[in-house]
């Protein structure tokens, strides 16, 4: 059984979260691995049969994977809060599409050795296809690095937008990942551009929900259409606080 589907530390994330206060006051980060991109790969873990470390002892253990040179995105948070959670949840329209599995790992983080300084690691504990982990940080200010991955790589399920939302945790996005600061930034990049159209029609009619948002949601109303496309115009060229 994965670790992360053991009630404890879904406790864990589903605490994180709550001690936000509230969804709109946990952090949310869009992130998309992109082929276009040429992401970096590892050969990742595997979440079932893995064991739970400490943040303090950066001890957690999981079995290699069959899943060689899987794509990843990783990076660094800081923790606010004494409870900490990981949700990562698939922004695209179908579950098979692209199933997120989420590690967490103490510095350094070392692709070429994925099972050092590993604290969780899981796939589906938030519901198919989405992944939860939750820790305890040793003092508020300690950093560490999420690694989000694809548990398959076939048919271009690598690949994919996906949303992460942190709980007693901050961070300012990385590698294929970013917070949207203004209005028309639809690939949170920090600038309104030529990208941000790209992205509006990549995701043209995408649904995320009401009070959610992704990849080309402009305007962060959950919906991608023509209004995404005004409020970029509008704001073109604009560049984010």
């Amino acid at each position: 059984m994965s670790i992360g589907k053991r009630l404890g530390t879904f406790g864990l994330a589903l605490a994180g979260v709550l001690s936000a206060g509230s969804a709109a006051e946990a952090q949310v980060v869009l992130c998309a691995l992109d082929l276009l991109d040429t992401p970096s790969t590892w050969n990742r873990p595997r979440a079932s049969g893995s064991v739970a470390g400490s943040a303090v002892m950066c001890d957690g253990a999981a079995p290699d994977s069959v899943n060689d040179g899987q794509p990843y995105c990783v990076f660094e948070v800081r923790a606010t809060e004494s409870i900490a959670s990981i949700i990562v949840e698939s922004l695209e329209l179908t579950a098979i599409a692209f199933d997120p599995l989420v590690a967490v790992y103490c510095g350094p983080f070392d692709p070429a050795a994925p099972d050092v300084n590993l604290i969780v690691i899981d796939d589906d504990s938030f519901g198919y296809p989405n992944a939860a982990v939750g820790f305890s940080p040793t003092a508020v200010g300690d950093t560490f690095f999420v690694v989000v991955t694809s548990y398959a790589k076939f048919l271009g399920r690598e690949f994919g937008a996906f949303r992460v939302i942190l709980g007693g945790l901050e961070t300012t996005g990385a590698c294929g990942c970013g917070i949207r600061s203004c209005a028309g930034d639809a690939d949170t990049s920090g600038a309104v551009e030529f990208e941000d159209i790209m992205s509006i029609l990549g995701h043209w009619n995408a649904d995320y929900g009401a009070g959610n948002t992704g990849p080309g949601d402009a305007n962060g109303d959950g919906v991608v259409n023509c209004d995404d496309l005004m409020v970029t115009l509008a704001n073109w060229l604009a560049v984010c606080p």
